[in-house]
C-alpha cells in the first residue's frame, strides 16, 4: 500500500481557519506591548472578546483572567499579553 503525500498548512494546523483569524492575529502583532505597559493591548483583548458570555476578573497586578462556565475543573489556556517577539512592519 503506497502513502500518500500530505500536504500541510501550518496556519490551518494552528487553529487559524479563514482571514478573520489571520486579520485578528496580525493586528495583535501590531501592538506596542512592552513588559510593564500592555494597557493597550489588554483594552484591544477586552473589546475583542466582549460579546462573548464570561466572567472577566482583572488581579492586583494586572493579569486578565476570563472564566466561562460553572465547572468544578476546566481546560485554562494562558497566554502572555506583553511583548514575546519582534514587533510587525
Amino acid at each position: 500500500m503506497a502513502l500518500s503525500k500530505q500536504t500541510s498548512n501550518p496556519a490551518k494546523n494552528a487553529g487559524l481557519r479563514n482571514n478573520f483569524d489571520m486579520k485578528l492575529l496580525t493586528e495583535l502583532y501590531k501592538i506596542p506591548a512592552k513588559t510593564g505597559n500592555e494597557e493597550q493591548i489588554k483594552s484591544f483583548v477586552l473589546e475583542s472578546v466582549k460579546d462573548i458570555p464570561m466572567q472577566v476578573v482583572t488581579d492586583e497586578i494586572g493579569n486578565l483572567f476570563f472564566i466561562k462556565g460553572t465547572a468544578e475543573s476546566y481546560p485554562c489556556v494562558a497566554a502572555h499579553l506583553d511583548e514575546v517577539h519582534l514587533p510587525c512592519e
